[in-house]
């Protein structure tokens, strides 16, 4: 729900997953805790409530760091990053790129690989830099296709796509 087109559907789904993260998550599995206030507060920063809700983010973020947590610690820096970018001023966009500096220094696999890639070219775009977005988006492209990631694929596609009309999500 937090992904539905539907506003109403999204606010259901916020409600939902707040309920989780404070009602069943803390006994019955405290270690997705921080995973789903991150999925909460993502959706939170949409509605206004952005410096609350990047705070609940950060925090949720060291607490995976501190469990080393590294599939959730992707994941969550990810969406920390990509909420950073949404808001785009100089000191958003120099922390963004500082989490994905760490992203590139735990241990290597594919997914860390692509996940960068991504997060990269977002921030090439946020700068408006083209050249960096349109060579970042073309090795995305080719990495999340090597390794058969078809989400990442299509977003890499998409991101493409944006390139031959002419522009980049910045623009």
């Amino acid at each position: 729900l937090l992904h539905a087109e539907s506003e109403a559907n999204r606010l259901r789904g916020l409600e939902l997953m707040i309920e989780a993260r404070d009602t069943w998550l803390p006994q019955r599995s405290p270690s997705l805790v921080p995973l789903a206030t991150v999925c909460a507060a993502r959706e939170s920063a949409r509605h206004g409530d952005r410096q609350i809700a990047l705070d609940q983010m950060r925090q949720a973020v060291s607490d995976l760091r501190d469990a080393q947590r590294i599939g959730w610690i992707v994941y969550c820096t990810a969406t920390l990053v990509e909420s950073l970018i949404d808001g785009g001023d100089d000191d958003d966009l120099q922390e963004a790129e500082e989490l994905v500096a760490h992203l590139g220094g735990l241990k290597q696999a594919a997914i860390i690989d692509v996940t960068i890639l991504r997060l990269t070219a977002l921030l090439a775009a946020a700068r408006g830099d083209a050249a960096a977005y349109r060579d970042v988006v073309t090795d995305y492209r080719q990495r999340a296709e090597s390794f058969g990631y078809q989400g990442h694929s299509e977003w890499a596609a998409s991101m493409a796509d944006r390139l031959e009309l002419g522009s980049t999500p910045a623009s």
